[in-house]
């Protein structure tokens, strides 16, 4: 029997499916009902930059880079030596060659500080003295190679045998000298070249770190993968060897789509539901034309939802302990993942059943429902639009066109010169290809003889005087040396200097190699950009049909044409196999939807991130990005009342949240 208007209406309050809110707690895997925190991406991004250990592993390798510069620095500073024969002397640094190390010859003062004592039958006699040195003064490095000592030595003897009426005995000197390679070793190339190359390794590491917060940024979010995830950059390239990171790598948008799934799952599970216990009613009714088989068919669709429903609950649960980790925190952290970026295509699924429900329906609504889906966000690249060329949609044919292909490589060659001009990486390069050039000039230095004149000048106190200040200007010895060396014997520095010859060619063809795959790697990401857009509208698209296919298969059951005998049993067996596929495309059809925008969220951030233009300010980027989920960078705002999809725990606290 046909059923009439108001019968027909029921079975579809019946089969649409109206599903309780979802308990967020139980699908993270706590107890249901769980009083837990709810974070949205502004939370958890806030999170992430306290609490990351990949974040703080980066910092502290910047600062190690610095360490570098402040020893380099400090070679040329004025370093000054006191104390009792002190070991440590003047440091020598790299490209001194050691000349002027230690402290000023100071011919016939004894700086060391002993005892002595021997009997009259020893070698020499008797003896027995003690002799107490004092040394003080500084030294200095100049950016020419040259290195001045100058100092003040004192010894002050005791000698407990004789009948000397002086005692002690002082004698003191002032140590002057200074040493200047004029070949080898010297020159402002060599001597700075240790200095120039600990500062551009740490510009080089300050360019990393930034490039390392555009990278966490997508990374956080979205998961994008990266090549090399904060690698520190060494003159040879960039080191392909372990990064640091041992925590996973999910992202909170990929996290968030595994809960959405599921509340998805969930409305699938509801509508078989209902579906089982219609037909549980209707089989009992002759004139339904139902039999075991299309119960029994209904059944395996119900149980195999469950089983969907219950492995994305699995998926979600670990992809939230692994975001956990991924931000710093331990798995057990009672929180749960705000869904409001996937509530419009919520609100989109619950205008569906509400048409599905209206009797007066007609296909000409669905448009409308459909177009509340959210609209992709646009890239702009030197003011052209990378969707521009894919948004003129042919509605008679339903198919995207470009009307020229031109502005599309336009647009990809747009993009290679903003990512060869802002990629900090490729500064790099280009800094690490000018640090193998100098190098060449380094190590032909050490292709030149030596000529270093070294002046020496000491200026002492009278023998057996008690006064260690009473210097003399009789009492002195001036030293002018010349040291000489032809470049006979450099077969060792020739093989260096060839080396840097071929390393600098290296480092060219290294670079022209970055370049070419930048080259490729940026067209691949703005052609992935366009499929993923034209993926997220034809989805659109496929959702429509398999409303309206889902639709007319749903009429087919409300209300279906009369018929008698055995002809009803094979209609309900038609229609029956209608309404399950047509519900498990549909089902499909929403899961695409939403994985779809996951994808082109993903494709937009890496365009952002791998032309160099993301900003490498954290909460800058999130709000140029996401401006609907940015409510300021969240420091120092109370939690309670605080930003968008925020919810702390109820007074009556349930949870306690983990803390390090």
């Amino acid at each position: 029997m046909q059923p009439g208007g108001a019968e027909a209406k029921g079975l579809a309050e019946i089969l649409v499916a109206v599903v309780p809110p979802i308990d967020e707690a139980e699908a993270a895997g706590l107890p249901r009902g769980f009083k837990a925190y709810r974070v949205g991406m502004a939370q958890c991004w806030l999170l992430a930059l306290m609490n990351s250990r990949f974040y703080q592993f980066n910092l502290e390798a910047l600062y190690g880079a610095a360490l570098p510069v402040t020893l380099q620095r400090f070679y040329f500073e004025p370093q000054f030596y006191a104390g009792m024969s002190p070991v440590t002397g003047v440091p020598t640094g790299p490209g001194t060659n050691g000349f002027g190390a230690g402290f000023p010859s100071t011919p016939g003062v004894n700086t060391s500080n002993n005892f002595t004592y021997a009997t009259r039958f020893s070698p020499g006699g008797q003896v027995s003295t003690l002799n107490l040195g004092t040394v003080a003064g500084f030294g200095k490095l100049f950016s020419s190679g040259g290195q001045l000592l100058m100092g003040f030595a004192n010894e002050v003897a005791f000698n407990f045998i004789g009948k000397n009426p002086q005692q002690p005995t002082v004698l003191s000197a002032l140590p002057i000298s200074f040493v200047q390679p004029l070949l080898k070793g010297g020159g402002r190339a060599v001597t700075l070249e240790p200095l120039t190359l600990a500062e551009r390794n740490l510009l080089y590491q300050v360019r990393l770190f930034a490039l390392f917060r555009q990278e966490f940024f997508v990374v956080t979010l979205t998961a994008g993968a990266v090549q090399n995830f904060g690698n520190n950059f060494t003159l040879a390239g960039f080191s392909s060897g372990i990064s640091g990171n041992v925590d996973p790598v999910v992202g909170f948008i990929p996290a968030v789509q595994n809960i959405a799934q599921v509340e998805i799952d969930r409305r699938n599970v509801q509508f078989y539901e209902n579906l089982y216990r219609l037909y549980g009613e209707l089989i009992q009714g002759e004139a339904s034309g139902l039999t075991p088989l299309q119960v029994d068919q209904v059944l395996l669709s119900l149980v195999s939802a469950r089983q969907n429903l219950f492995q994305d609950k699995i998926t979600y649960r670990n992809s939230l302990d692994q975001f956990k980790m991924q931000m710093g925190l331990p798995p057990d952290t009672p929180m749960v993942l705000d869904m409001h970026l996937f509530a419009p295509f919520f609100e989109v699924f619950d205008g569906v059943d509400r048409w599905q429900k209206d009797a007066k329906r007609t296909m000409d609504q669905l448009p409308t429902i459909i177009s509340k889906f959210p609209v992709l966000e646009d890239i702009d690249v030197e003011g052209r639009s990378v969707l521009g060329l894919y948004r003129n949609y042919d509605a008679e044919r339903r198919v995207f066109t470009a009307e020229d292909e031109n502005p599309l490589e336009d647009e990809l060659q747009a993009a290679v010169r903003i990512a060869l001009e802002y990629r900090l990486d490729l500064m790099n390069q280009r800094g690490a290809l000018y640090d193998a050039w100098r190098q060449i000039r380094v190590t032909a230095n050490a292709l030149k003889g030596v000529l270093n004149v070294a002046l020496t000048n000491n200026i002492y106190t009278p023998p057996g005087n008690t006064n260690p200040f009473a210097f003399l200007s009789e009492a002195k010895q001036f030293a002018l040396t010349l040291n000489a060396e032809l470049p006979l014997v450099r077969l060792s520095e020739r093989n260096n200097f060839r080396m840097a010859i071929i390393s600098y060619q290296r480092a060219r063809r290294t670079l022209q190699n970055i370049e070419d795959n930048l080259k490729i790697q940026l067209r691949g990401d703005l052609r992935a950009v366009h499929l993923n857009y034209i993926n997220y509208e034809i989805n659109k698209r496929v959702f429509e049909l398999n409303v309206r296919l889902k639709d007319q298969a749903f009429e087919q059951i409300v209300a279906p044409p009369a018929a008698a005998g055995g002809g009803n049993v094979a209609l309900a067996a038609t229609q029956t196999t209608n309404l399950l596929g047509f519900q498990g495309r549909f089902y499909t059809a929403q899961i695409g939807m939403t994985t779809a925008y996951q994808a082109y969220e993903q494709a937009r951030l890496i365009v952002y991130r791998d032309i160099g233009t993301l900003p490498y300010d954290e909460w800058e980027a999130f709000s140029e990005l996401f401006p609907s989920e940015y409510n300021g960078p969240l420091i120092g705002q109370s939690a309670i009342g605080g930003p968008r999809g925020f919810t702390p725990p109820s007074e009556a606290v349930s949870a306690t949240p983990a803390s390090r």
